[in-house]
């Protein structure tokens, strides 16, 4: 986790487009994607609106602001000479008066190319991150993140600060399942990384490539202590304690 892009601070700004599309309509803007490959972002973009609406209805807990980057992520690790790609993110931003807010990044490729039913397990993996994130802000046990020097620890990492999905989705047997066939180390689909490799970065469409450590947050105190966990995922994160 990280600090965010500057252009998504500005996510307020604007009101005449969709919200969670901000960033893909700014590289349009600059040249960086064409306007057919956003025309299809925009409509995979109601594949993933639909699924928001039911990781909501079965959590019982409203997602949190998701936007899609108009890059494929690729973590480096050139000690270790491996490459990882990463198709979704929790990030907390701090905006410019200091507020932390926690947002969901998903990347283009997972959002163009991802099946149902591999973004329903990434999207759902990733609300179960923050479901984990608010707990520890709530039982003040969040710092500064320990750095992940290799590839390895990083998805290790990921792994342990993952709040229990049967936990949180209950009867809803069918999130449960994917996220348990999709995530194995990482979000393991063979057919998304071949379409990822061909179609996006074969093409040298936008990649921003990033090592372990970028994958770490170092939050202000005093945004820690201001942030208001929403009441409905206090409520969620009792029912579940209750279990």
């Amino acid at each position: 986790m990280r600090i965010g892009d500057p252009f998504i601070l500005a996510l307020s700004q604007s009101g005449q487009i969709s919200m969670n599309l901000l960033p893909i309509y700014e590289a349009l803007k600059k040249g960086m994607l064409s306007k057919n490959l956003v025309d299809k972002l925009v409509t995979r973009a109601q594949v993933a609106s639909a699924i928001v609406d039911k990781i909501q209805s079965a959590s019982g807990a409203k997602y949190p602001y998701w936007f899609a980057s108009p890059y494929v992520l690729i973590m480096d690790d050139s000690a270790q000479m491996q490459q990882a790609i990463l198709y979704s993110r929790l990030v907390p931003i701090i905006a410019d008066d200091g507020k932390l807010n926690i947002t969901i990044e998903i990347t283009g490729p997972l959002l163009l190319y991802a099946s149902k039913d591999t973004l329903l397990a990434a999207m759902a993996h990733e609300f179960s991150h923050y479901v984990d994130f608010s707990q520890r802000i709530n039982d003040f046990r969040v710092q500064t993140a320990e750095t992940s020097y290799t590839i390895h620890e990083s998805l290790y990492t990921d792994e342990e600060a993952l709040f229990d999905p049967s936990k949180i989705f209950g009867r809803h047997r069918s999130i449960i399942k994917s996220i348990d066939k999709k995530f194995q180390n990482g979000l393991s689909d063979d057919a998304l990384n071949k379409k990822t490799l061909n179609l996006w970065i074969s093409k040298s469409l936008p990649v921003k490539r990033i090592v372990p450590e970028d994958n770490n947050t170092d939050l202000p105190v005093r945004a820690l202590m201001e942030y208001k966990i929403p009441e409905d995922v206090l409520k969620l994160i009792g029912n579940v304690k209750k279990k």
